[in-house]
């Protein structure tokens, strides 16, 4: 998950089940995981500091350009749930702040195959 350009962009390994290959799957803004399950989630920054917070499940921290955080979470049953982002530059970019959609895992795999990967 980078905060770039004042958006979360967002990478989830493809079939292989490794980053940065051909079937790299990317997002925008919203994070989709699967259902019960320890998620590592990877934050940074190409360019500014960001805030990254879902205050339902006790997460704020901070994305810094040239530092790569990992976080581990334990994700519960399939809902969404909000998050909120910001740069520090002092203004509100209304793609910083999305939802964590957690799928129950058949529906996580199905949303990987129609997400597809990148170009």
């Amino acid at each position: 998950m980078t905060g770039c350009e004042f958006q979360w962009q967002l990478r989830y390994p493809g079939q292989d089940g490794l980053f940065d290959t051909a079937d790299d799957i990317t997002a925008v803004r919203h994070l989709h995981l699967p259902a019960e399950s320890t998620v590592r989630l990877q934050l940074q920054s190409c360019d500014v500091l960001y805030t990254f917070a879902a205050p339902a499940i006790g997460l704020n921290e901070l994305a810094v350009p040239g530092t790569a955080y990992v976080l581990e979470l334990r994700t519960g049953a399939p809902g969404e749930l909000d998050f909120r982002g910001d740069q520090l530059c002092g203004f509100q970019h209304e793609q910083l702040s999305g939802r964590i959609v957690i799928h129950s895992r058949d529906d996580f795999s199905r949303w990987l195959a129609e997400a597809g990967p990148s170009d």
